[in-house]
């Protein structure tokens, strides 16, 4: 079994799958959009940091500015 743990965010790969310091199953492009890109340094060992196609504060934002909106229609 091969493992590996982010040193900025605890994130953890086992065999290969992503794991958030939850200990839940993650994707890489997540993890870039939510954490990597704003705060990923030298020690980031996400393989996607700089990927933006997966989930973003942003996109979490705007699907609760939506719901708001659908709610008070």
């Amino acid at each position: 079994m091969e493992s590996r743990k982010c040193g900025k965010c605890g994130a953890t790969w086992i065999n290969g799958q992503l794991f958030w310091a939850t200990g839940a199953r993650a994707q890489e492009k997540d993890l870039a959009g939510l954490v990597c890109n704003g705060l990923g340094d030298h020690q980031c060992l996400n393989k996607k940091r700089g990927d933006e196609s997966g989930d973003t504060w942003a996109k979490r934002l705007a699907e609760l500015e939506r719901l708001e909106q659908d709610r008070n229609l």
